[in-house]
């Protein structure tokens, strides 16, 4: 330990060493109030450039994200051509999916922006070079946020579609049309279906050529049979549907009404053919053979179990019976799509304009009681009951109704085309209704609901000694239910 100096005492020895510390306290302290960014900035105007590039070559080699977000900065800048320019700019984009995924989502969207951009700005070539770009990239890109650029591909379909149809040179449009022919294909090996669909009908759209539509047909007739198995069969009957439904879109437009016809004919087990076979017979006035056709149809769907088949092919049936003027065929058929297609009231019409007005009430208790009869017989069947009987004036069949089924929301629903006609009757329902309604459901809105319920019976007449009644026995049920009693005491009693 250091002595003290003779005539020196210990209390101004003291003094001295808290003064010390005092001071680098001080200093601590002001090196701390400066924020990062200050620090930050103060040491960036004091490094060299070369310091500084130095640095960035350092960290970029360490963090990859940081070379990334470098190059989106700056590749306008470059002297690189556009093709290039926007393919490292995607790769660039890509390349940040890892690390960021917030970033690479706004970069990208961004990069979408500026393709839009130069297409409304009618600079089609750089939209074709960042739309080509993008699709170069695609399967790299789509190993993150899967769903984002799927959607994010069907936008730059959209563009090159957009360029096909504009004012653009013959030239580019060529190469619009190439690019989705031959480059696509490559990549196209891992688009799922919705994707595939949109290239197609982009390529499709862009051709102007009956040429380039043959050229689209070869394709179609590969990717055909890509899908095929070794022993002839489809590996996957969705996308061989896809692809049979753009040769029958080609073949339309070429004009070749036999091989449209031949196509149909030879694919009828698939739906959306046999449907379009159908339409044509119709339209052809062959009754018998659309419903040969249908009743195949039917057949068919059975066989593989398919479940709620009825309903399309119904409504063909239907269509075919509104043409033939088959009265009797049109009823029964309304009345079935009525109560299969979750009570479509378009149904309803179509059955009751076939009736004479004088036959039409006596139809009402057995289109009621089919309802009654459904499998899925709950609120939907008893809300489709209500509007018949509403529809009808059936007030007294309303009335029961709600008698039955004192659901507070479906007696709020009706109550105002009954309070009128019976005031005393809708008055025990509301109390009934309400009385099960709170005994279920708790919370705020619960008892909003329940308070504006008790509101509208005070409308009724004869209503304030059984809302008075009510309003108390429930602040008794449920004192505990602070927040309740409160919403009560906002009814005036």
């Amino acid at each position: 330990m250091r002595k003290i100096p003779l005539g020196t005492s210990r209390k101004k020895s003291n003094r001295k060493l808290y003064l010390v510390r005092f001071d680098l306290f001080e200093l601590m302290h002001r090196i701390s109030d400066k924020s990062t960014d200050e620090v930050f900035l103060s040491l960036l105007k004091k490094n060299s450039a070369a310091d500084l590039k130095s640095f960035i070559e350092e960290a970029a080699r360490q963090d990859h994200s940081l070379r990334e977000k470098f190059i989106i900065r700056f590749i306008e800048s470059s002297s690189f051509s556009s093709e290039e320019k926007y393919s490292l700019l995607i790769r660039s984009i890509a390349g940040l999916a890892g690390a960021d995924h917030e970033k690479f989502r706004n970069e990208l969207s961004q990069f979408l922006i500026k393709t839009k951009q130069f297409t409304e700005a009618r600079d089609y070539l750089d939209g074709f070079e960042m739309a080509k770009a993008f699709i170069g990239d695609f399967n790299s890109l789509r190993d993150y946020e899967r769903d984002f650029v799927s959607k994010s591909l069907h936008e730059i379909f959209s563009i090159l579609s957009s360029i096909s149809k504009s004012d653009a040179g013959f030239e580019l449009k060529e190469k619009v049309f190439d690019f989705l022919l031959n480059d696509v294909k490559s990549v196209s090996q891992k688009f799922n279906l919705e994707e595939k669909e949109k290239w197609i009908l982009t390529l499709i759209d862009s051709s102007s050529e009956n040429s380039q539509l043959q050229q689209i047909l070869e394709l179609i007739a590969e990717l055909i049979g890509n899908n095929r198995s070794q022993f002839g069969e489809a590996m996957d009957d969705k996308e061989e549907e896809l692809l049979l439904q753009a040769k029958w879109k080609i073949l339309q437009q070429l004009g070749q009404v036999d091989e449209v016809r031949h196509l149909l004919e030879s694919n009828r087990r698939i739906k959306s053919f046999r449907v379009k076979l159908i339409d044509e017979c119709i339209h052809s006035r062959q009754w018998d053979e659309a419903k040969d056709l249908i009743k195949e149809g039917r057949r068919i769907e059975l066989k593989k179990g398919t479940v709620n088949l009825t309903s399309e092919w119904d409504e063909l049936l239907l269509k075919i019976a509104l043409e033939e003027n088959d009265v009797k065929s049109v009823r029964n058929l309304a009345l079935q799509l009525f109560l299969s297609n979750e009570y479509n009231f378009e149904f309803y019409h179509l059955l009751k304009r076939h009736y004479d007005p004088s036959r039409w009430k006596s139809q009402l208790d057995r289109i009621i009681t089919s309802i009654r009869k459904e499998r899925a017989y709950a609120m939907k069947g008893i809300h489709a009951a209500a509007k018949i009987f509403v529809e009808e004036e059936e007030w007294e069949k309303l009335l029961l109704l709600l008698e039955k089924n004192s659901n507070l929301e479906f007696v709020e629903q009706y109550a105002d085309y009954l309070k009128e006609k019976f005031p005393e009757q809708l008055l025990e329902i509301y109390r009934k209704a309400i009385r099960r309604f709170a005994e279920k459901f708790m919370g705020p809105e619960a008892y909003r609901i329940v308070t504006s319920a008790l509101k509208k019976m005070q409308s009724l007449p004869n209503s304030k000694e059984i809302v008075q009644s009510l309003t108390i026995e429930l602040k008794v049920n449920y004192r505990q239910r602070r927040a309740f009693v409160e919403e009560l005491n906002k009814v005036i009693l």
